[in-house]
């Protein structure tokens, strides 16, 4: 924490902290029920609900591991916290798990590893290349983040792991919207999403800046409301219209669909 004031929580106030980082739990378990709910369409629709399960599941362990660090240390305040192990864990679980989501809403459609086509359409093949990046970046992304944390350790590591987590954040807002819709339901879901995990961000700008720790509930909370949104869109999860292909029949670049010269399928969310 980079400021010299400091305001400590009053005893309702922690027991308000406390509550927040168990709501985790609850609603991820609704994220998990809303996964296995669609799941006939999310099979059709994305790379693998099974990655986006495990996320989830991660999401979960992630808060466990927070909860015991923070009760620990500091018994829910962020003053003065350490560079630990449980701590570091709780980073592996929490971003690892926005890894696995971002990569488990993949378009079924869309190889992992493929030759972009650059000819008669570069900025498409270009845009393509970038996607295929941007998944070997989440991949990577998933064990690079004990390293980095204690190598860094926990107060310069932030931001870097933050940096990957923002990307993570991009990309499930459109393959959210994209993936499993796109309508008004998958749209809300991957903007709200997006929108909380800034403001828990945010959060931890000012809280550095006063070193109010109240402001903690609003930190770990807004991350747990990010599920909300998330879930909303995964329940308007639907099938693909009438005549366009789907899943392993899909012919990956087959289709004819252009804007501004950048044919869809060569947007592989």
């Amino acid at each position: 924490m980079s400021s010299t004031s400091y305001t400590p929580l009053t005893d309702t106030q922690r027991v308000f902290v406390v509550s927040v980082h168990f709501l985790t739990f609850a609603v991820a378990g609704w994220t998990v029920w809303a996964i296995q709910r669609k799941l006939p369409i999310l099979h059709k629709r994305i790379w693998s609900p099974f990655l986006l399960i495990t996320g989830i599941i991660f999401l979960q362990l992630g808060a466990a591991f927070e909860i015991a660090n923070h009760y620990y240390e500091g018994n829910f305040e962020l003053k003065d916290m350490k560079t630990d192990f449980i701590n570091g864990v709780f980073y592996f679980f929490n971003f690892g798990g926005n890894y696995l989501n971002v990569l488990g809403l993949r378009n079924k459609s869309v190889p992992f590893f493929r030759i972009p086509g650059f000819i008669g359409n570069c900025k498409g093949g270009c845009f393509d290349l970038l996607i295929m990046l941007f998944d070997i970046f989440m991949v990577v992304g998933i064990f690079i983040t004990l390293p980095i944390y204690f190598s860094l350790g926990r107060e310069q590591s932030i931001s870097t792991i933050s940096a990957f987590g923002a990307f993570a954040g991009i990309g499930i807002l459109f393959r959210l919207w994209r993936n499993v819709g796109p309508n008004r339901g998958t749209l809300f879901g991957g903007i709200g999403f997006f929108i909380m995990a800034i403001v828990g961000v945010i959060m931890t700008q000012v809280y550095q800046a006063n070193g109010v720790e109240f402001l903690h509930a609003f930190i770990g909370g807004s991350f747990v409301l990010s599920l909300i949104p998330f879930t909303i869109g995964i329940l308007s999860a639907v099938e693909l219209p009438e005549g366009q292909k789907t899943g392993e029949d899909e012919v990956y670049g087959e289709q004819d669909v252009a804007v501004d010269s950048v044919e869809m399928t060569s947007v592989p969310l």
